[in-house]
Order: C-alpha cells, then structure tokens, then sequence
C-alpha cells in the first residue's frame, strides 16, 4: 500500500486534534467513493471515516447535514457527523472542509450491478427517504437552478459523446452498444433527475 502524503497526517492530525478525537495512530484511505477524499483514521478512541468535502461552501455542508439530523429522527438509517464542542459537524483543514464520522463496518455496493432484493430494498429506502423529505420544514435543497443545470448537464454529455467518436482508435469498449446505451441510460436518469421537484 502506497504510505499517504505528510500533508494528510497533518489535515487529518488536526481535525481530530480540533474534534477531541486523540493522536491518529494509523491513516489509510478509506476503501471505495468517488467524490470526495475519503480517508480512516485510527485513533484510541476508535475509528473514523474522514471526508474531505467537494463542497467549497461551509453552508452547503450544513444543509447537508441539516437533512441528515432530521431524517435521523425518523427512524431513517443514517450515520450523522461527529460535531466540535460548538456544535459544527464540518472542521477547515488544508484547502478544504472536513467532516467525520464513525467508522462504520461495511462495504460499497458494486456499480456493476446488484441482486433483484438488494435493488428492492434500495428503492424501499429510497421510497421512505423521499416520504420524510416530504415532511422537512423549509426548504430542502439550496434551490438549484434546475433548467440551466440540466441544460449544461445534456451540454457536456453531449461533448463526451463526441470525444468518443472523433477517437482514432476507439476501444473496443467505446465501439460497443453497450456503452453507448450506457451514457445514453445515464444521460436519461440524470436529466430525469433533474427535472423532478
């Protein structure tokens, strides 16, 4: 395993440090995710999961986990971020936001594909999550502007796709149907999403 670079012992020494957590003992990258920067730590007190936020706004963080707390409170399983003793769940180390959680034990589904039950069981989650949402003072999202968005979303797409066939030795994978029925399905489910209120 590749060692981490001085410059995560130090973020992640002082977000402990700042959160009481203890002196890291042990720091790895967190298996999985594609978003953020995810790391473990290891401390006396435990374990935890350190997310280093794509976010560049604290106030984006917050109402992510405004959203987190409540639906916490109906009876929705979530895993809710460690706070500092004033009640802040984001702690600002190196050139970003983090935020830490407790590690939890577990691995993330496969892209590739799941079973018919855990399918099932996603959707049931997902169904209840929608329905507590529903229920949420306020708003919900930041109001995104979701036509511009949607509009600049099909924009790239369509850039990718064009990338793809002005290659001059196209993979086998770029050639195939699969894949073009793939960014096709994703172009879908992504302006779909979009749309939806």
């Amino acid at each position: 395993m590749t060692p981490l670079p001085d410059a995560a012992w130090r973020i992640s020494r002082d977000v402990a440090r700042h959160l009481g957590l203890g002196d890291i003992q042990d720091l790895v990258l967190a298996p999985g995710g594609r978003l953020n920067q995810n790391l473990m730590a290891t401390t006396p007190r435990g374990r935890y999961f350190l997310k280093g936020s794509r976010y560049p706004d604290l106030e984006t963080i917050r109402k992510e986990h405004q959203v987190i707390a409540f639906v916490a409170t109906h009876n929705i399983p979530v895993v809710k971020p460690i706070a500092d003793r004033a009640g802040e769940t984001a702690t600002r180390a190196g050139n970003r936001w983090w935020v830490t959680y407790p590690w939890i034990e577990g691995t993330q589904l496969d892209t590739n594909g799941v079973s018919p039950t855990t399918a099932r069981m996603i959707g049931l989650t997902l169904g209840a999550v929608h329905r507590v949402l529903a229920q949420m003072p306020g708003p919900v999202s930041t109001s995104l502007p979701r036509r511009p968005l949607l509009n600049a979303t099909e924009a790239r797409m369509s850039e990718i796709e064009g990338a793809i066939s002005r290659t001059p030795n196209p993979s086998a994978f770029d050639r195939s149907e699969e894949h073009t029925s793939e960014l096709q399905s994703r172009q879908y489910l992504v302006c779909r999403l979009l749309l939806e209120k």
